[in-house]
């Protein structure tokens, strides 16, 4: 499992972060392409932080690249059928 993919498979295991992914995975939720890519790239950014913060991840395992390249992985995040 990638350092992305983990990200990504934390965030499916949390609740409230969970209910983000879902309310970004629908088309339409979002005015612009850029309000969608910024609330990616703040769902990344937060489960990462509380990845470090409950010990699930430590900090010298990931970089910014990790980060962004999770944001990514949401934006195309499908809900399986």
């Amino acid at each position: 499992m990638t350092a992305e993919e983990h990200i990504i498979a934390w965030i499916e295991s949390s609740q409230p972060h969970y209910k983000k992914l879902l309310h970004i995975s629908v088309p339409g939720n979002f005015l612009s392409d850029l309000g969608r890519a910024h609330a990616c790239m703040n769902l990344a950014a937060e489960a990462y932080r509380e990845m470090i913060k409950g010990g699930d991840a430590w900090a010298s395992d990931h970089d910014a690249s990790t980060i962004i390249g999770a944001a990514l992985a949401i934006s195309k995040w499908e809900l399986e059928a």
